[in-house]
C-alpha cells in the first residue's frame, strides 16, 4: 500500500515562500532593475495580456504555442520516418559500420587511426553482453547491436 503524503503543505508553503522572496526583492525593494529581472506581478500582468494582445510581434501567447509544437512535432514526425527507413537487405543493425571502433587512447588520443585486434574486440563484446543482461537489457537491443 502507498504510503499518503502528509507533507503536501510544504511544497505549497516553499512555492509560496519563493513567490514572496521574489516579490520583495523586486517589487518592494527594489534590490534589480525590472528589465534585468521582473517581478511576479509585472510577469503574471505581462502573461495575461500576452494572452489576447499581439504586441510587440503580431501574435497572441496561443498562436506561438500552437506554432512552436507544430514545429516540434513536425521535426519528430520527420524522425519517426527517417529512423523507420530500412536499407533494401532490412539490416539496421551496427554491424553496418565497417572496421571496428576501438583506439589506442595512449598512442592516438585523436582517433584518428582504428586498431584491429580480434581478440580485445570479442572480449568488449562478451563484456558488453554482460553488462546488458544484468541489467536485464531487451532482446531487441541486442539485435539492433548484432550481438546475437
Amino acid at each position: 500500500m502507498k504510503r499518503k503524503n502528509n507533507y503536501w503543505w510544504l511544497m505549497v508553503l516553499s512555492i509560496v515562500m519563493f513567490v514572496g522572496v521574489w516579490w520583495l526583492c523586486c517589487d518592494v525593494l527594489k534590490m534589480t532593475k525590472s528589465s534585468t529581472l521582473p517581478g511576479p506581478v509585472t510577469i503574471g500582468a505581462t502573461f495575461i495580456k500576452k494572452l489576447t494582445s499581439t504586441a510587440p510581434d503580431g501574435a497572441t501567447l496561443p498562436e506561438h504555442i500552437f506554432s512552436s509544437l507544430k514545429i516540434a512535432m513536425g521535426g519528430w514526425a520527420m524522425g519517426v520516418i527517417i529512423a523507420s527507413v530500412e536499407d533494401r537487405s532490412g539490416d539496421t543493425s551496427m554491424r553496418q559500420i565497417p572496421g571496428t571502433m576501438l583506439y589506442d587512447l595512449q598512442e592516438d588520443p585523436e582517433q584518428l587511426a582504428p586498431i584491429h585486434n580480434p581478440e580485445a574486440e570479442q572480449r568488449l563484446i562478451r563484456h558488453i553482453i554482460q553488462l546488458m543482461e544484468e541489467n536485464d537489457a531487451p532482446e531487441e537491443q541486442y539485435v539492433r547491436l548484432g550481438l546475437r
